[in-house]
């Protein structure tokens, strides 16, 4: 038999995946938490702020990517969400 080996070479660091889904932005920030979340969860693995933030209709303007970094940043205090180096995931 003959065994099948895996790529498993790190993933070029620079690259940024686009979002596999596009939402609009929402108004309210209880909104904004979901949203974010379900964005997360479409990649199925670790991303960036600004990989996240792509996943939102409209440009990725400096407030938008704090905003989201913010949202990250608490969903991954209240357990909802994990961070490691700067990277997010489900």
């Amino acid at each position: 038999q003959q065994a099948t080996l895996l790529d498993v070479s790190a993933p070029d660091v620079g690259a940024q995946r686009a979002a596999p889904l596009q939402v609009d932005w929402p108004k309210a920030l209880k909104d904004r938490a979901t949203a974010v979340r379900t964005v997360l969860a479409g990649f199925g693995g670790p991303v960036s702020v600004a990989e996240v933030a792509g996943g939102f209709n409209g440009r990725s303007t400096p407030k938008r990517l704090q905003e989201v970094g913010e949202i990250l940043e608490m969903l991954a205090e209240l357990g909802q969400i994990v961070e490691n180096e700067g990277k997010f995931a489900v």
